[in-house]
């Protein structure tokens, strides 16, 4: 059974590329936030549950997860 779907998907994976026409992705994500260096819990990389580090595509920022390190922030003499 297997083997038939993956003889379908080869197949399918042959008719469109191959016979019809190939796909170009028009859109890329961009991730573009600007998050100063106090505010710790930001997330720009997630960890599978694999253990794999992977970008955060989806912009998921916990809440939760998020504060600011008034200690660094002073140290540095930052506002």
């Amino acid at each position: 059974m297997a083997a038939l779907r993956l003889e379908l998907l080869s197949e399918a994976e042959r008719v469109l590329v191959h016979d019809d026409f190939p796909i170009l992705p028009l859109y890329f994500y961009v991730i573009g936030d600007m998050v100063k260096p106090k505010v710790k819990g930001f997330y720009t990389k997630l960890v599978g549950s694999d253990g794999r580090e992977r970008s955060n595509l989806r912009d998921i920022h916990p809440l939760r997860s998020i504060y600011i390190d008034d200690a660094n922030s002073a140290a540095t003499g930052a506002p």
